[in-house]
């Protein structure tokens, strides 16, 4: 059924768990998800009740509709003379298939199958329903009084499950009692990918994507949920582009699991991320870094410190795209036409907690061009505003975000800043005249000095890592020296490295300070990681709104697999899982069997590989058998 996205009321709060619950038209992954959190949370909030599944809601829905006026104004509609239970029947497929989010001939192949004989039963079928008489029902009742009926039956089970009553900490509590598990073993017999698709759907990402959609997607095309699938993807193959990704699916060179058997192509992909507005993509990334983060904000009822790491990308491109650049590359020491990406790390967790992109001409409040230092107090008063946080923690970034005004704001209000000291002639010089006697040994070759230094009106600590290092040999004309066979010479010289901070000697150390700059390579990490390995710059098309969708999306699939390779770890009790190198987590564990992790756990006897099922078939039937995990 086409509809208009609902948008969310500007009364009510960007921080609402389900922002459409309260309409008519609302989102049906959203209220999927409600759904399944509303089964999950009856448990230890009515003891009673016992397991409560997907079954229960499906068959309390048939008795409050068999005696619901709006039966009757089907009824009207309806010319031919039928029984009540077949009209019943059809109304309550149609919902199901629109919640659920597959076509309805999936669905009304599904309950006709032996093993589905509980799904008819709750349902109430007396006979088989055909595809071909349920499109009859459309047609009749019309779109206004379909779309009433599913609002209906949406108030209906929002009243039966209290859904309203769910909130944040419902969807921390499901995710960390790992409330999905049974739901993942039944949804993904095959792959441990559709494990991960399923911790994807209970991070409550189909729901917020489907809100981020500018127009509906096409009845007769693929659902939301293959597309994002499809996206996904990219995560668990070899293919460097959508293209390549399309190719390689309609060619079979990749098996695919349970959940996609004809997945998108390049163009379908494009048309999807065309649909997505921007603005609402960056939205889900902060609502998903901040339930990531959920658990480590409070440690004991303390609120801990973020060490957040930001640095920034040069994005190639090769072409005309809309909203590029002429950009300096210092690694190579050349000009190159792209984008320059900004993002903040949180170093332990390696969840990327905020992104900027430069935009070409941006300028200050006072007409100024914008800057590095500019996008580094941009990235953290975000991730403030987005965490609710009075202070961030420590910040560390390089040279080239240094500003002594941008400083000071941010030594002002209340953040741990470090950061390499610049080659100043005033630097130097501290070092130069430390005396012997404070330069304090911590390994064979290293020493660490500590001293203060004043920059303009402002007093920083400076620490110096003294070590040995190879250094170029140059002549009196400043050239490198160059051997008979043209290398250059090196030779073995102390090196010394400067750190600026305004931590005081009582809280942190000298060569603390050093060993907490180092963390900062983490975020060099991820831009490899990003770029290399997951298509961060290989952008579906130029226009500039889909560069920012593509690169939103991307970050959001990278911190959930992060997220759930640290779930995984704990739930296989395999400790190096949590320390492993993303794609080789990706290689050992998305692309092996389900069966064959359980067996390298159990090694029970006699296991088989189940058979693959067709597409929305596995959805389904793992929420038929969802049951909530005790508490």
């Amino acid at each position: 059924m086409s509809q208009n996205i609902a948008q969310p009321d500007a009364a009510r709060s960007s921080d609402a768990l389900f922002e459409t619950m309260h309409l008519d038209n609302f989102r049906p992954a959203e209220l999927c998800l409600a759904l399944l959190l509303g089964l999950a949370s009856s448990r230890w909030r009515q003891p009673w009740r016992g397991s409560a599944k997907l079954l229960d809601a499906v068959r309390s829905l048939r008795y409050r509709l068999a005696h619901d006026p709006i039966l009757a104004d089907l009824a009207a509609c309806w010319e031919r003379p039928g029984a009540c239970y077949s009209l019943l029947a059809r109304a309550q497929l149609s919902f199901w298939a629109y919640v659920l989010g597959i076509p309805d001939a999936t669905l009304c192949a599904l309950v006709e199958q032996p093993q589905y004989a509980p799904l008819r039963r709750a349902l109430g079928l007396p006979s088989p329903c055909h595809p071909q008489r349920l499109a009859e029902f459309h047609q009749v009742i019309g779109t206004d009084l379909r779309r009433r009926l599913y609002a209906h039956c949406k108030d209906l089970l929002r009243a039966e499950w209290l859904l309203e009553r769910l909130n944040e900490t419902a969807l921390a509590w499901a995710v960390a009692g790992q409330t999905f598990d049974p739901l993942a073993l039944d949804m993904g017999q095959q792959h441990g990918f559709s494990a991960f698709l399923t911790f994807v759907f209970w991070q409550g990402v189909f729901a917020d994507l489907e809100g981020a959609l500018c127009e509906p997607l096409a009845d007769n095309g693929y659902s939301l949920r293959e597309l994002v699938v499809s996206y996904l993807r990219r995560f668990d193959t070899l293919a460097a582009t959508p293209e390549a990704l399309g190719g390689e699916l309609r060619n079979g060179y990749w098996t695919p699991g349970s959940e996609v058997v004809v997945a998108p192509v390049s163009q379908t992909l494009r048309n999807f991320l065309q649909k997505l507005d921007p603005t609402r993509v960056l939205v889900l990334h902060g609502r998903c870094a901040r339930r990531a983060l959920r658990s480590r904000l409070q440690v004991k009822g303390r609120r801990t410190r973020l060490i957040g790491a930001v640095d920034a990308t040069l994005l190639e491109l090769c072409g005309h795209f809309e909203g590029q650049e002429k950009l300096f590359d210092h690694v190579t020491h050349q000009a190159i036409s792209g984008y320059k990406l900004y993002v903040l790390l949180e170093v332990e967790s390696r969840y990327p907690l905020a992104f900027v992109l430069h935009t070409p001409g941006a300028t200050t409040a006072t007409g100024a061009p914008k800057g590095d230092a500019e996008y580094l107090l941009e990235l953290v008063e975000q991730t403030k505003r987005e965490f609710g946080l009075d202070h961030l923690g420590y910040v560390l970034f390089d040279k080239g975000f240094w500003s002594q005004a941008h400083f000071g704001q941010l030594d002002a209000a209340g953040e741990v800043l470090v950061t390499p000291g610049k080659n100043f002639t005033s630097v130097r010089a501290a070092v130069t005249h430390l005396p012997h006697a404070a330069w304090r040994r911590v390994l064979p070759n290293e020493r660490v000095a500590d001293t203060a230094i004043t920059l303009g009106q402002r007093t920083f600590r400076l620490v110096a890592w003294k070590k040995l290092g190879w250094r170029v040999v140059r002549q009196a004309d400043g050239r490198p020296r160059r051997d008979a066979q043209g290398k250059v010479v090196y030779r073995v010289a102390p090196v010394v490295f400067t750190y600026l901070t305004n931590l005081s000697a009582d809280e942190c150390d000298a060569d603390q300070i050093v060993a907490l700059y180092s963390r900062r390579w983490s975020v060099e990490d991820f831009f490899e990681q990003t770029n290399n390995q997951y298509d961060l710059g290989r952008f579906p098309a130029t226009d500039l709104a889909l560069v920012k969708v593509h690169i939103g999306l991307t970050l959001i699939g990278y911190l959930l697999l992060q997220q759930f390779q640290h779930c995984v770890a704990e739930w296989m009790e395999q400790a190096e899982y949590a320390h492993m190198e993303l794609r080789r987590f990706s290689r050992d564990f998305l692309c092996a069997p389900l069966d064959w992790l359980r067996w390298c756990r159990t090694r029970p006897a006699g296991q088989r590989t189940p058979r693959l099922r067709s597409r929305h078939v596995g959805f389904v039937a793992g929420l038929l058998d969802f049951e909530a995990a005790p508490r």
